[in-house]
This record gives C-alpha cells, structure tokens and sequence, in this order.
C-alpha cells in the first residue's frame, strides 16, 4: 500500500474486502478526524467482517459517528474522539484453545475480562464446541468466562 499525500481531506476510497482488517479499521479510525470524513466501499469478498465491526463498536464507544450500508462505511468528518479508560478485551482467538483443552480434557478454564458481550467474533467459537464436547461456558462474573465440562460424555451431547 503506497500511499502519497499532502494532507488528508477525506472523501471517498474503495478498499478490497480480502485486505487485511487491519487496513480497514485504519482507515475507518482516522476518518472521524478528517475534514470531509470518509465514505469507503469494500469491494468482494469481505471476509474480515467480525474485527471491522469491532473497531466501529469501539469508534462509537469513543463518540464517533459512523454507519454502515452493505460494502460501504460512512463517517462523518470533523468529530473528535473522547478520551476515557477502555479495558482491552484479551485475545479470543488465542483464548479458545484452553476452552478446547478444558471441554476435551473435563479440566476448568477462566479467562478475565472475556465475557458474553466480547466484540470478537472468535468468541463464537466457545459456546458450539464445548457443548459438543459436554462442556458448559457462563458468565460468572461479568466480563469472565468460565468452562467446565459436566459429567456427561462426548456421546450424550
């Protein structure tokens, strides 16, 4: 990505939907702060949908504005984030390897500051599997979770 300017007005860019999420949500995050704002339409397949969704959360959270429409992202330019603590949610992808272990194994795992209400889409993955494996996840304490498998086997899932 080669990108060459003189200043950022905004407007209008296409992005392709198999981009990294991460070239998304960059732009996605910088365009509050631009004078004209920012309409960006993704173009294909757009796989990176789930962590896309989470930075507009999160921009929103902040007191941004910004919608979205099918492929295309409109935000509105000349707004300012608001600054304010915000816990960083721990990393689900890395995470559902120890809800496996635990479902598989009948062991326990508690993972802070990952609950229910997680932005991360691979959080998705908790609740199918270890019920298939006799588990169970719950929200405990809000914003943790805990997984334990029950008695029953594999079989009687």
């Amino acid at each position: 990505l080669t990108l060459r300017a003189h200043g950022l007005q905004g407007g209008e860019a296409s992005i392709r939907g198999d981009a990294s999420s991460q070239f998304i949500s960059a732009l996605l995050l910088i365009a509050p702060l631009l004078p004209r704002g920012l309409t960006l339409e993704i173009v294909g397949p757009f796989y990176s949908q789930p962590y896309v969704a989470m930075t507009l959360g999160m921009m929103r959270r902040w007191g941004t504005e910004a919608t979205q429409s099918g492929p295309h992202f409109h935000v509105p330019g000349g707004q300012q984030y608001s600054s304010q603590k915000y816990p960083i949610e721990p990393d689900a992808s890395g995470a559902s390897y120890f809800f496996a272990a635990a479902a598989v194994t009948g062991g326990r795992v508690r993972v802070e500051h990952l609950g229910e209400d997680a932005l991360q889409g691979d959080c998705a993955f908790v609740a199918p599997n270890t019920r298939f494996a006799g588990a169970s996840c719950r929200d405990r304490e809000v914003g943790s979770l805990d997984c334990a498998r029950s008695r029953r086997s594999c079989g009687d899932v």
